[in-house]
């Protein structure tokens, strides 16, 4: 399995056990995307900031303060 399989397979792994995984879809219900195919993107995030994208990797406690911050 190369790199971007391997992140994909995580990414997806994760997007499956969230809440808002539409498994018949397999659609992310925050933001509509077809997660077999958002996962193998190397630039896409989850907006739920389960997963970054690669470009600039933060750590979850970054995350956590730019959604607080974006959520006031």
């Amino acid at each position: 399995m190369n790199i971007i399989s391997r992140h994909a397979a995580e990414r997806y792994d994760i997007c499956k056990q969230c809440d808002s995984f539409k498994p018949t879809l397999k659609v992310c219900g925050e933001c509509n995307c077809w997660l077999p195919g958002k996962t193998k993107l190397e630039f896409a995030s989850c907006p739920l900031y389960k997963w970054p994208g690669e470009v600039i990797p933060k750590s979850k406690a970054e995350l956590e303060k730019e959604f607080a911050e974006r959520s006031k």
